[in-house]
């Protein structure tokens, strides 16, 4: 058994369950001194099968679950074992414990991954087909209408706000120039309706009537689609979503 997160583990069990019995003495119930050894059992168990998820799930969930049971059911006999000193040690300890056990599960799927023959292996490098003419052909399709769409909105922006003989000529036609920043805003509110109208009639509806043409990208979109549908999380997201609920409401416990 790898020596840093044994003797952490057992260091936080003496002092997280062995010192507060102790302590209680006879006003800590029988049950409770009967279950004392079960955490260490636990580590004893996750560090023989820490290769496995099951004992690293004993030993970052199940052992330092166990061993706040002393906490959860209140100061039993700790009247003398709750100093501020004793709960910095406390997590201090368990602090070092986590980090040990984190750093000896991935030393040792390191060196597991490190274990694998690759003599067998063959590697060759992919050869990237080159795109047909009918691909290149929509690709610089794609890009024109892309130039187009960023440069017909800046020229109205340009011909509007910035160019300077049609200032000039609105302030001649208007007189002032808060009436020429008012008529600036209406031609540019007008302007933007008229670009998206012509955007989506002379832009999106014909790319959206092409794609929907297209067998082949159209049976790639609802495979993707389906896909997408059966999607389902990996056991790891429910693991972390029950040790931040188990972590919040033994949070919640301890400060009322």
């Amino acid at each position: 058994m790898p020596l840093a997160p044994t003797v952490l583990g057992i260091n936080l069990w003496l002092l997280l369950q062995v010192v507060p019995l102790w302590l209680a003495q006879a006003m800590a119930p029988k049950w409770l001194i009967v279950y004392a050894p079960l955490p260490l059992v636990v580590l004893l168990v996750g560090l023989q099968l820490r290769r496995h998820i099951v004992g690293q799930v004993s030993l970052l969930i199940g052992f330092p679950l166990l061993l706040t049971l002393m906490d959860a059911l209140g100061p039993i006999g700790q009247e003398r074992s709750l100093p501020q000193s004793a709960v910095l040690l406390k997590l201090l300890m368990f602090a070092l414990y986590l980090a040990a056990t984190c750093r000896q599960i991935t030393h040792d799927a390191s060196a597991a991954a490190s274990r694998l023959s690759v003599s067998g292996w063959t590697v060759k490098s992919l050869e990237v087909p080159r795109p047909s003419l009918k691909q290149r052909r929509r690709a610089l399709t794609h890009q024109l209408l892309l130039a187009y769409c960023v440069a017909m909105p800046a020229l109205l922006l340009y011909a509007i706000c910035l160019h300077g003989p049609n200032i000039r000529q609105f302030v001649r036609l208007l007189g002032t120039m808060p009436k020429v920043t008012a008529l600036q805003a209406a031609l540019l509110s007008a302007s933007t309706m008229l670009w998206a109208s012509l955007f989506y009639f002379g832009v999106m509806r014909p790319l959206k009537l092409h794609i929907s043409h297209d067998p082949t990208l159209r049976h790639d979109v609802s495979k993707l689609r389906q896909v997408a549908r059966r999607g389902r999380p990996r056991p790891h997201l429910y693991v972390a979503m029950t040790v931040a609920l188990v972590g919040m409401a033994a949070l919640l416990w301890l400060s009322l």
